[in-house]
């Protein structure tokens, strides 16, 4: 339950290569639930305004790796 339940970075809409990653645009603190888990929310600050280095589907969880 607690991995179910855990705050974590989600894509809120689509993010296609290159897009710039803005808290409120298209990446939320969420509970994943079934979808794959982002990073800790902690992590906020340091992807925040860097662009995405993949195409990430709404509602997936956003990773360091995903980000340059």
């Amino acid at each position: 339950l607690r991995v179910y339940a855990q705050r974590a970075l989600q894509a809120t809409r689509d993010i296609l290569k290159g897009d710039v990653l803005q808290e409120g645009h298209n990446l939320g603190i969420l509970r994943p639930g079934k979808q794959p888990q982002g990073v800790h929310p902690k992590y906020l600050s340091k992807i925040s305004g860097r662009r995405a280095s993949r195409f990430i589907s709404a509602g997936r969880g956003v990773r360091m790796t995903d980000v340059r």
